[in-house]
């Protein structure tokens, strides 16, 4: 490596923390992805729950219980994610309140 080289190197951010965090961005980005095939993919077999008579329901659960599994964990997985994000869009938007009332008061002074 040139000196130029090692200059450049020592100019840019961490280039290690961000590869870190584009692979943890990456693989819960896969990890969503999965969650979410999985929920169209079973999402037929918990309709037809839906729709079974009550004196066969306890048979076509059996039949079926690993893919309602699947089912019920991908969903509750997306509803978590749903959760979190909106709590991170209303966190956001009162910071940027608080950011605007606090340059408000600045402005008045």
């Amino acid at each position: 490596m040139t000196k130029t080289m090692i200059k450049q190197q020592l100019k840019r951010p961490d280039t290690r923390s961000g590869k870190i965090r584009a692979l943890q961005e990456s693989a819960a980005l896969t990890e969503r992805g999965e969650m979410w095939a999985q929920y169209n993919k079973y999402k037929p077999i918990r309709k037809q729950l839906a729709r079974v008579k009550p004196e066969r329901r306890e048979l076509f659960e059996q039949r079926h219980s690993r893919e309602l599994i699947l089912y019920d964990a991908a969903a509750r997985y997306l509803k978590e994610l749903k959760d979190v994000e909106w709590l991170r869009k209303a966190a956001d938007q009162l910071a940027r309140q608080e950011q605007d009332k606090s340059h408000d008061r600045g402005t008045e002074r």
